[in-house]
């Protein structure tokens, strides 16, 4: 764990410090437009060519698979080849396989590919989310990161907008989607001299990170679990208590733009407050939540303001996560940290749907909000234990000046 460097150039002032942030920011999101944009394309296209709903999951999971098997790599990546190298190579990798994919309308052929692909957004990610905390200010790291949240949040729900302006049946949404992605290194390219250089002679593993800070890692994870299940069984549930399948897809629409809208208030209280002690507080609420859903489900209305509610505060679990993140690592520890991230990103998404459909499986509608419950339930248990949270007193932690 040995930093050869970790910091901006010593010329980059904090005038141009924020400028790199904005660029990868602005960056990030816009890739994040096209990775939003990917999912349901991909699945339109599987569905009207015949294809079976195992095999449109299989595809889609191959992403998060990715992320699981290859994120733990991005530290030594980054070491050995340079953090900007690395990222920029995400960007292009995730465009050859975009471009690829649209090419050979073949899904067997897809599953490699995809699985490309999620290791290029993933090393993409890790090395920007790094970034961002690097160059963040301590006095304002939770608004600067709240911002990233609103912005990359906002450009992945647009995604889904464009496949239904366009429909999945051309060419146009993969030309969309690969001139957005390649425009995503118009800002670091302009950035490059000032972003932060990263180079270890042997980095912190993943594996290390989730053994100094499990709270942190079991945050994502749940954060993860909660995204996903949302996304595949939120309009059975409001199907199976009545509701018609337009509606059920409409009250997911209000869970995710009450994630969109709530993110820079949380980062602006994070540096009013600590993110530690919002997490802890968004943890018991958002299972309180999970309890009321069953009480709002048999009304169109009640479920549509409960689910906006309940998505925008679950939906900052991420965001103040991040701003922990950077207010108690800084260099090899962070960039493992980032990794980690992604890793229970891609374990949430694995284990979230599977959980949530044989709660329903056994239990009826009533499973959906029982699992949820349970899973905050010991998030927020698991805040408020001090073994879990020992890197808040541990004295291997590099924490950045001023934090």
């Amino acid at each position: 764990m040995t930093p050869i460097a970790t910091d901006p150039p010593a010329e980059t002032r904090p005038p141009r410090r924020r400028m790199a942030a904005f660029a990868v920011i602005v960056s990030v999101s816009v890739f994040a437009l096209t990775q939003g944009l990917t999912y349901p394309l991909l699945a339109l296209i599987q569905d009207s060519m015949g294809q079976s709903r195992v095999m449109i999951g299989a595809s889609t999971a191959m992403t998060l698979l990715a992320m699981l098997l290859t994120a733990g790599l991005v530290p030594r990546l980054a070491g050995r080849f340079g953090a900007w190298n690395l990222a920029v190579t995400g960007i292009l990798g995730a465009v050859s396989c975009f471009v690829l994919i649209g090419l050979t309308r073949e899904p067997l052929l897809w599953l490699p590919l995809r699985f490309l692909l999620g290791g290029c957004i993933t090393a993409t990610y890790v090395i920007s989310e790094m970034w961002i905390n690097q160059l963040a200010d301590p006095a304002s790291r939770g608004r600067l990161i709240g911002l990233y949240g609103t912005v990359n949040a906002g450009c992945f729900a647009l995604g889904p907008l464009i496949v239904t302006l366009t429909g999945a049946q051309s060419w146009i949404p993969f030309a969309i989607g690969t001139a957005m992605a390649l425009s995503a290194l118009l800002p670091l390219l302009a950035s490059r001299r000032d972003l932060p250089v990263v180079r270890y002679k042997s980095p912190t593993s993943v594996t290390s990170f989730i053994r100094y800070a499990p709270v942190l890692f079991l945050t994502v994870l749940v954060f993860a679990a909660f995204d996903q299940i949302a996304l595949s069984l939120l309009p059975i549930y409001a199907i199976d208590h009545g509701l018609s399948a337009p509606m059920g897809t409409f009250v997911l629409s209000l869970l995710t733009i009450g994630n969109v809208g709530l993110q820079y208030p949380a980062g602006w209280l994070a540096d009013k407050l600590t993110a530690a002690r919002l997490v802890r507080i968004v943890a018991f609420a958002a299972a309180v939540g999970a309890v009321l859903l069953p009480l709002a489900a048999d009304s169109a209305l009640a479920l549509s303001i409960h689910c906006f509610l309940w998505g925008g505060l679950v939906g900052v679990l991420y965001t103040l996560t991040l701003i922990e993140l950077g207010r108690n690592f800084q260099g090899d520890l962070l960039l493992a940290g980032n990794a980690a991230f992604t890793v229970g990103w891609g374990l949430g998404g694995v284990l979230g749907p599977p959980l949530g459909g044989a709660a329903m499986q056994f239990l009826g509608a009533t499973g959906l909000p029982a699992v949820l419950f349970f899973i905050f339930a010991a998030l927020s248990l698991a805040w408020c234990s001090p073994r879990l949270r020992r890197y808040e007193t541990a004295a291997f932690v590099h924490r950045p000046a001023g934090d």
